[in-house]
């Protein structure tokens, strides 16, 4: 069991926060300590599969199920997709983000482009908690080394992806998406596959994410476009009341 001070949501988020995540082979009487001596205001544990015991005694202590993440992966030795998937990814592009292409990212960000990760659903928080998060997100991803591009099309940026190197060829995309002016489009999708292009041709052997189960449109585009499904995580959230 990992027990983390998430520092950095204090910031974002405006709350003590403690992130936990439990090993498959953790005591349930060691979790349950555990559990009972946090004293942050906001606390997420993140746990496997078949730990039903864990579960109820998440139950018990206050815990509610908020998503569960999925890991995929990509080899990219081969890809195909749908025709029209394909149509609208050879008409985009991506470029390095410029100071001009960050402020358009976070405005898109304050806008409302995502809607169906955990902390925007939470009635705990409210939307600019959950944009902000977001933004300071990127900005520490930027500081980190990972790189921001543009999904550009005709000449315009429509969405965005945080792209890093965890090791030599294994590319791990932190965060991205389709700015609001192109939700009516198959560009969800067309994003995903031009990614998956884009990292081949860096030289990447893997790409690999999680994606939310609360976004049941991004699971149907990644299990199209021959991602692997790997593992879960279900993700369980806590507020401290006063």
């Amino acid at each position: 069991m990992k027990v983390t001070d998430a520092f950095w949501e204090l910031r974002n988020l405006g709350v003590k926060t403690n992130e936990i995540e439990i090993e498959q082979d953790d005591n349930l009487k060691e979790i349950n300590e555990t559990l009972q001596s946090l004293d942050s205001e906001y606390q997420v544990v993140k746990v496997g599969t078949c730990r039903l015991d864990v579960y109820e005694a998440l139950s018990r202590n206050g815990f509610y199920l908020a998503e569960a993440l999925i890991r995929v992966s990509h080899s990219l030795k081969e890809l195909s997709c749908p025709g029209l998937i394909k149509r609208f990814s050879d008409g985009l592009t991506l470029r390095e983000m410029d100071s001009i292409d960050v402020q358009k990212m976070n405005e898109q960000i304050k806008g409302g482009m995502f809607q169906t990760d955990r902390v925007i659903l939470d009635p705990f928080f409210n939307p600019e908690q959950a944009a902000n998060r977001y933004v300071l997100w990127m900005t520490d991803e930027m500081n980190r080394g990972s790189k921001l591009y543009s999904y550009v099309y005709k000449d315009q940026p429509i969405g965005f992806t945080c792209l890093k190197e965890t090791e030599p060829g294994f590319y791990y995309p932190v965060l991205g998406g389709v700015y609001n002016t192109g939700k009516a489009s198959p560009f969800g999708s067309a994003i995903i596959y031009k990614q998956l292009e884009f990292t081949k041709e860096l030289g990447g052997k893997e790409l690999y994410t999680y994606i939310s189960s609360n976004n049941s449109a991004v699971v149907r585009a990644y299990s199209q476009l021959g991602y692997v499904f790997e593992d879960i995580k279900y993700v369980f959230v806590k507020h401290m009341i006063s």
